[in-house]
């Protein structure tokens, strides 16, 4: 079977440009029904982003097909460029648009700081060889130091989110807008049945395949085994976020200072390591069943 049969065979573009439909027991999804109602429990914002990285990761066609689909939660809102923003409106108008640019996010200021640190993490070789972090830029280090910008940009967005509280929200929950382009994140997740998401502080995916946590190097640059952070799906008390928000930053900067640079999801774990009283985590295997785990009920 060729690599990506499997994943035409689950998720589908039909060529009305009206219909999203998943294959393999998921419910189909209609774009032109009613928007979903928000779901009984604690209000709740959703909050995702679109700032194209030009195929970096993936094409921007398969970002904007699981857009389409992330575009059904409720009480959504979405940050994203001028120019994304009048694309997405046209493809699923149904949450709401706020124009924003990456220069207005916190680490940007530093971005000429991040690139010189990036570079020189790639000119030692012994960190190259073993750092997964590493091996995600090595083809093109200018895009892949734009799309570390983006990864640390969530949190940026989803603090914005609470502050301004357009839907009078007691929790924050940001949901990648590429959440549906691989099947094991959502295999089992019923969109339409959202529920036992709400969180005291802050609760997050962790992949748990291995059994301890790993050392502060291992977790800054990705080197496997490793028990980690995941943020595809991250949940949050809003008024826990407006405290978490800037200390993210600050963390940032401390790393920045140090000659060090990340994901997101390193930085939340190192985060996790010194706060575990704060961080509720639920457990995943290598992402399966993210969504499911994360915001259906047991």
């Amino acid at each position: 079977m060729h690599p990506d049969a499997r994943r035409r065979s689950w998720f589908r573009h039909c060529d009305t440009g009206n219909l999203l439909e998943l294959t393999e027991g998921f419910h189909t999804i209609d774009v032109r029904a009613e928007p979903q109602k928000p779901p009984d429990g604690p209000a709740v914002t959703f909050v995702t982003s679109f700032h194209s990285l030009h195929g970096f990761r993936d094409t921007d066609t398969a970002y904007i097909a699981s857009f389409r689909l992330v575009s059904r939660f409720p009480n959504l809102l979405v940050y994203c460029g001028s120019e994304e923003c009048a694309h997405l409106q046209m493809a699923a108008p149904r949450p709401t648009f706020v124009v924003a640019a990456l220069e207005e996010t916190p680490l940007w200021r530093h971005r000429e700081g991040v690139a010189r640190v990036v570079r020189r993490m790639f000119d030692r070789p012994k960190l190259s060889q073993g750092s997964m972090l590493l091996s995600r830029g090595r083809k093109d280090v200018e895009a892949y130091i734009q799309w570390l910008l983006v990864t640390h940009a969530k949190i940026h967005w989803l603090t914005r989110a609470a502050t301004a509280n357009p839907f009078g929200s007691e929790q924050v929950i940001w949901v990648d807008a590429g959440l549906f382009r691989y099947h094991k994140h959502v295999v089992g997740f019923n969109l339409f049945a959202i529920g036992c998401y709400a969180t005291r502080r802050a609760r997050f995916p962790i992949d748990a395949r291995a059994a301890a946590w790993p050392s502060r190097d291992e977790a800054l640059y990705l080197i496997k085994p490793r028990r980690e952070v995941l943020a595809t799906i991250m949940t949050f008390n809003r008024t826990y976020l407006l405290e978490f928000g800037p200390a993210y930053f600050r963390r940032l900067e401390e790393h920045l200072a140090r000659e060090e640079m990340s994901t997101e999801q390193a930085v939340l774990t190192l985060m996790a390591l010194e706060r575990p009283e704060e961080f509720e985590h639920t457990p995943t295997d290598n992402y399966r069943y993210i969504a499911r785990l994360m915001l259906n009920c047991p």
